[in-house]
């Protein structure tokens, strides 16, 4: 599961393009995803990782469907 976004970083100053990737995690109790990566058009060169990125650190960790 990807979720998009498409705003202005806070880190770079510039309008950015991403998705974080969830991965499935559902067990018997339900279907949820949790966050696992994110990528941008500005992550290599800004030299950027999940821990320093605001959308990631903003996302939330579970998505229950």
């Amino acid at each position: 599961m990807f979720v998009e976004f498409n705003n202005i970083c806070p880190k770079c100053g510039e309008r950015v393009r991403g998705y974080i990737d969830y991965l499935d995690s559902s067990t018997q109790e339900g279907d949820e995803y949790t966050k696992n990566k994110v990528e941008c058009n500005f992550k290599e060169a800004n030299k950027c990782t999940r821990n320093e990125c605001p959308f990631f650190q903003k996302a939330h960790q579970t998505i229950k469907v």
